[in-house]
């Protein structure tokens, strides 16, 4: 009954369930451990009570499985169908032997056979579910991907060096917000105006266009172009801030590799904000590029070639979220 519910609680599409009933399906472990402990370890005064009681615990589960079950269903959760045809036959047969082992009927009704067979169509069923949410969510992925390949027009990239303008993302920043991409870093060539100055603005495009393929975007990235030599980055999923790192310090590696007749190494300094995964605060993207911009300041007056990072967190006080 607890992985039941908790696997349960995972499935059923977001937004389909409200907190409190994802809530109280992850919390039916610790509503079953005590009873079962109960049950088994009983003794003395206590024992003629242990194999009512324990029956007894299980009714508030199947209330819970068919409250969020019907809410689901009510908001038109395409996973919970499974879910009910699965668990349908396996409540029902469990509820009538627990409610006649309580005194409901002059003897108690077995149905042990009925009941493993219920038991085997759960699981039958409940894999059939699991099929089909992946094919949903691979339905979703491809959609997403066909999005992006819209998101992705000419008309949305700098022309240089082929990266998202700032435009692009600006326009869409709470939708990749919503999509998991909770880290920006905006990365500033160091001293690029002399490079400019001394050798042309020829190859100071191809400097910025070596540089662009250095942080070069993939599935969990996104490198932008923001004007000038200055860059932005927006990640998600693990390891975001060191990911970000890596590519500013491979700006420098490319760059002497790939820029013949260069007599110094152009570095890059980067500032870079950590938005909280989950919370409520959720910081707009001029206040998000003005934290990191201020960082990269920071950034180069330390000397440059370096990362300021800050990771946002929010701390509950009533109803009010405060930044740190």
């Amino acid at each position: 009954m607890a992985a039941a519910s908790l696997f349960s609680a995972d499935l059923v599409e977001p937004g389909k369930l409200d907190p409190i009933h994802r809530r109280l399906l992850r919390c039916v472990g610790l509503w079953v451990a005590p009873w079962t402990a109960f049950y088994l370890f009983a003794d003395g005064p206590f024992r003629p009570y242990a194999a009512p009681l324990y029956l007894a615990s299980f009714l508030p589960l199947i209330v819970l499985f068919v409250w969020a079950m019907t809410v689901a269903k009510r908001r038109g959760s395409r996973a919970v169908n499974y879910q009910i045809a699965a668990w349908l036959p396996v409540m029902t047969t469990a509820a009538i032997r627990i409610v006649s082992a309580l005194g409901a009927t002059d003897a108690p009704i077995e149905m042990l056979v009925a009941q493993h067979y219920a038991m085997g169509m759960e699981v039958l069923i409940t894999s059939m579910g699991v099929f089909d949410r992946l094919l949903a969510i691979r339905r979703q992925r491809d959609l997403a991907m066909a999005d992006l390949r819209i998101f992705e027009d000419r008309s949305e990239r700098d022309p240089l060096t082929g990266l998202l303008n700032r435009r692009a993302v600006e326009r869409r920043f709470e939708t990749l917000r919503a999509d998991g991409y909770h880290t920006m870093a905006v990365i500033d060539l160091d001293k690029f105006k002399s490079v400019n100055d001394t050798y042309g603005h020829v190859t100071g495009d191809t400097v910025l266009r070596v540089a662009a393929q250095a942080l070069e975007s993939d599935a969990d990235t996104l490198a932008i172009r923001m004007g000038g030599e200055e860059f932005m980055l927006l990640l998600r999923g693990k390891d975001a801030a060191g990911r970000a790192e890596r590519r500013r310090q491979a700006i420098a590696v490319r760059i002497s590799a790939q820029v013949p007749g260069l007599d110094r190494v152009v570095t890059a300094s980067m500032g870079m904000v950590e938005q909280p995964q989950n919370g409520d605060l959720r910081a707009d993207f001029a206040t998000l590029y003005g934290h990191c911009d201020r960082l990269l300041y920071e950034a180069k007056h330390a000397g440059r070639n370096r990362t300021m990072r800050e990771r946002m967190q929010s701390f509950a006080a009533g109803k009010k979220a405060h930044a740190a």
